[in-house]
């Protein structure tokens, strides 16, 4: 995946980090990229902050009409709240965000890398990870792994209960009666197809 344009979850929200050091019509064109592929999985009034000097004048008018496309605005961070950008556990993959409670009815959580959910993802929440996502409780919300199209992702959960899951470009849904079972499962694409398997020593996939 690439990591010039990255969206970053934050205490304000969605924050677009950019790589400096790569010119800005690349960066233009990489963002449209990402857009695209994830069309559908940013609600139309999303809200997307960047930094206050990422931009000049010009770049920022470009971006805003670039993401208005998507039903999308840009807001610019004021200085004193750019540094509370929430970083990755240091403890665990560098692109790892860790969710420290249950993910709510109403709240959809998107990030580049994987996602580690502390919690239950409740129905009507939405989780959706550009790497693995790993859920300590019960998984009733929409999960979506490998938004970005990383067919090697994995949705594991403590109990898989979600009445569709996603990974890359593919989706399942549950059976209308399915086998209630109290270990761990792995969903993941084999053979063109997700399927969901018992895992009985729940191992850290972020490894």
């Amino acid at each position: 995946m690439n990591k010039d344009v990255v969206f970053k979850g934050s205490r304000t929200g969605l924050q677009l980090v950019l790589n400096e050091n790569v010119d800005f019509s690349d960066i233009l064109i990489q963002l449209r990229n990402k857009l695209e592929s994830a069309i559908g999985f940013f609600g139309k009034g999303t809200i997307i902050h960047v930094n206050s000097d990422v931009f000049n004048e010009q770049e920022q008018i470009e971006v805003e009409n670039l993401l208005s496309q998507y039903g999308m605005t840009l807001e610019i961070l004021s200085p004193q709240i750019e540094n509370y950008i929430i970083e990755p556990e240091q403890s665990m993959a560098d692109h790892v965000m860790v969710i420290e409670q249950t993910v709510r009815g109403g709240q959809e959580i998107i990030y580049d890398g994987s996602i580690l959910v502390k919690g239950n993802v409740n129905p009507g929440a939405q989780v959706i990870a550009g790497g693995n996502i790993e859920i300590e409780g019960t998984c009733r919300g929409l999960v979506h792994a490998g938004a970005y199209g990383d067919m090697n992702a994995m949705i594991t959960a403590r109990r898989m209960r979600a009445l569709q899951i996603r990974i890359a470009s593919l989706a399942a849904r549950a059976p209308d009666n399915f086998e209630e079972v109290d270990h761990p499962e792995c969903a993941r694409i084999k053979n063109g197809e997700i399927v969901i398997e018992s895992v009985k020593e729940q191992e850290d996939i972020y490894e």
